[in-house]
């Protein structure tokens, strides 16, 4: 016999998956903010190269993963990753670059990234795409319209004040 029953264990689902959720969207934060002060140190040691030399007081020293994160290539060419941009700035970027074809889908956003050598690397890339336009759409950076009963499609920028508007 379990010792939960369906009913506990549907809400424990629910509520850790939704925990990992806001522990993944917080990584991700913080690895934005990690690449950013890594560029502005970078900046201060570039124009004022004898700062390195002055004692300090001590920092902590930074997982060699975090380190190696922050300086993979970045070029399209390599199949890496653009440098300090997390999924959801990809797939926004991916989706604002495309705007010209039109509006497009979880579907087609994945496959684009794919052939940039920048889907995520996850169990289910396209659900990994998905989860990333959705927080994309919540920060503005893109909006959506339903295609049909079960699809969305994305376009670059937040929700425009008046839909019927919006051309395409």
């Amino acid at each position: 016999m379990s010792v939960f029953d369906r009913a506990e264990a549907d809400g424990l689902y629910n509520r850790w998956t939704l925990e990992l959720q806001e522990v993944e969207a917080e990584r991700e934060r913080l690895d934005v903010r990690e690449r950013g002060l890594r560029q502005l140190v970078a900046g201060l040691d570039a124009l004022f190269p004898d700062l390195a030399a002055t004692p300090t007081t001590a920092v902590a020293t930074p997982p060699a993963t975090a380190v190696a994160s922050a300086v993979a290539p970045s070029t399209p060419e390599t199949g890496a990753r653009p440098p300090g941009m997390t999924s959801v700035q990809i797939a926004a970027r991916v989706v604002e670059e495309c705007a010209g074809t039109g509006a497009m889908t979880v579907p087609q956003v994945a496959e684009e990234m794919e052939r940039r050598g920048w889907l995520p690397d996850a169990a289910e890339p396209l659900a990994a795409v998905r989860t990333a336009l959705v927080r994309a759409k919540a920060q503005g950076l893109v909006h959506s319209r339903p295609v049909d009963g079960r699809s969305v499609s994305y376009r670059p920028g937040p929700e425009p004040a008046d839909p019927q508007l919006e051309v395409g």
